[in-house]
């Protein structure tokens, strides 16, 4: 069933792609060609990549070499960013907030650092041994025989 499902979905997204570079150019035929924007480019890679999945399965059964191409799949759902310029602001916003991010994983990472070496140099050999005062012999015996 999903199968079907997935097949309808290239085709029907590959006839877009058709009618887009029917409809804009390829590339030579102003700001507004095919090629000249980014999201049109997955949408060309997210297709690409189906229909090689679909044809090494159909003729030639070859898809387990090549589950790579399945994977790629994943990014279908990147195509609704290309369609909503309030998705498009998000996600631009985030990319440009991952340099912040990484510093500030830096400085949380030295931090972490600075304070697990202190308590290794401050609190080593306090719990180097196990004090069993409490448990009976026949459990310590039991435990020392497992184990």
């Amino acid at each position: 069933m999903w199968h079907i499902v997935d097949r309808i979905t290239t085709v029907i997204f590959a006839l877009e792609i058709i009618l887009k570079v029917i409809g804009y150019g390829l590339y030579y035929n102003g700001k507004r060609s095919f090629l000249r924007s980014y999201s049109n480019w997955l949408d060309l890679i997210v297709v690409i990549s189906a229909l090689t999945g679909w044809f090494l399965t159909e003729w030639s059964g070859l898809l387990s070499k090549f589950k790579i191409f399945r994977i790629v799949r994943i990014m279908r759902p990147l195509r609704i960013i290309s369609k909503s310029e309030q998705l498009k602001i998000t996600i631009e916003s985030f990319n440009k907030s991952i340099p912040q991010m990484f510093s500030l994983f830096i400085i949380s990472f030295l931090s972490y650092f600075v304070f697990g070496v202190f308590g290794i140099q401050n609190y080593k050999g306090w719990y180097w041994k196990c004090v069993m005062d409490h448990v009976d012999e026949d459990q310590i015996q039991f435990i020392t025989d497992k184990y």
